[in-house]
C-alpha cells in the first residue's frame, strides 16, 4: 500500500510539466493554490506542512474527480459490408435508402482527429466537412482501410451514419464527410467535432 506522501506526490498535476525545475513547480502549485512558498533557507514550520499537504489532498481529489472531457458531437469511423453477416448491425445511410452492414469496433473517434473545417462541397449551396487525423489516428484508418478496398467505411455522427463510401485506396490522414449540409450545419458539426 502507498504511503500518503507517495499519493500526494503522485496526483501533483505538475510533475511531469516540460522545462519546469522543482522550485518552479512548487512556487507555481503554491500560486495556484493561494499558498506562500517559503523562504529560501527557512525551515518549514509544522503549519506549513500541514496546509501544504491538505493543498496537495485538494489537487488530487481535483484531479481524481474532474470531469470527464467530451466533444459535443461524437465521431466515428467504422469499417461495413454491402451484405448482413453474423455479429454485425444493420443500419441505414442518413439521406439515403440504402442500408449497410457495421462492424462493432471503432476505426478513430474524436480523440484520433487533429483539426476539422468547412470546405465548399459541389455547388455553392452544399457544404462538406475536411476531417485531418492525428499520427496515431492516421496509423488507425491505414491498418484498417488498407484490406478493405471495395468495401464501405461508415462515418457516424452521434451514432447516425452520415455517410458510407465505398474505400478505393488505402485512407490514412484525412476524410471528408460529404452531404448535403448548410455552412451553418457544416460548421456547427465542425464546432463540436473538438473536444472541450
Amino acid at each position: 500500500m502507498q504511503q500518503m506522501t507517495e499519493l500526494l506526490r503522485d496526483a501533483d498535476p505538475l510533475r511531469h510539466e516540460p522545462g519546469l525545475s522543482t522550485r518552479q513547480r512548487d512556487e507555481l502549485l503554491y500560486a495556484i493554490l493561494g499558498g506562500v512558498p517559503e523562504a529560501p533557507g527557512r525551515k518549514p514550520t509544522r503549519r506549513r506542512a500541514v496546509l501544504a499537504a491538505s493543498a496537495a489532498v485538494t489537487v488530487a481529489v481535483a484531479v481524481l474527480f474532474r470531469p470527464r472531457l467530451q466533444a459535443a458531437m461524437r465521431f466515428e469511423v467504422r469499417l461495413a459490408e454491402d451484405k448482413p453477416s453474423h455479429g454485425l448491425d444493420e443500419v441505414r445511410v442518413g439521406g439515403s435508402g440504402r442500408s449497410i452492414y457495421l462492424h462493432k469496433e471503432d476505426v478513430v473517434t474524436n480523440s484520433d482527429i487533429r483539426a476539422a473545417k468547412v470546405i465548399e462541397g459541389d455547388s455553392r449551396l452544399m457544404y462538406w466537412i475536411s476531417i485531418e487525423f492525428s499520427t496515431e489516428g492516421a496509423r488507425k484508418m491505414r491498418a484498417a482501410t488498407r484490406n478493405h478496398i471495395g468495401r464501405p467505411i461508415a462515418i457516424l455522427l452521434n451514432g447516425q451514419v452520415t455517410a458510407a463510401p465505398v474505400v478505393r485506396t488505402s485512407v490514412d490522414s484525412a476524410a471528408r464527410i460529404t452531404g448535403n449540409f448548410t455552412k451553418e450545419e457544416a460548421q456547427k458539426i465542425v464546432d463540436g467535432l473538438s473536444i472541450r
